[in-house]
C-alpha cells in the first residue's frame, strides 16, 4: 500500500509542474521558517472553505 500512494503522491506533485527535487526544499524551508508555516495553514485553511 505505501509504494501505491507514494506513487500517487509523486504524480501530484509533478502535476503541479515542480520537480520532487524543488518540492523537498520548499518543505524543508517551511519547516524552518514559522512564518513560512503560518503562510502554509491559511492557505490550507482558505482551499477547504472552498472545497465545503
Amino acid at each position: 500500500m505505501q509504494p501505491e500512494l507514494e506513487k500517487n503522491a509523486i504524480a501530484s506533485i509533478e502535476s503541479t509542474g515542480i520537480s520532487i527535487k524543488k518540492f523537498e526544499a520548499l518543505a524543508a524551508k517551511i519547516q524552518e521558517d514559522t512564518s513560512l508555516q503560518q503562510r502554509l495553514q491559511t492557505i490550507m485553511e482558505k482551499r477547504q472553505e472552498k472545497e465545503y
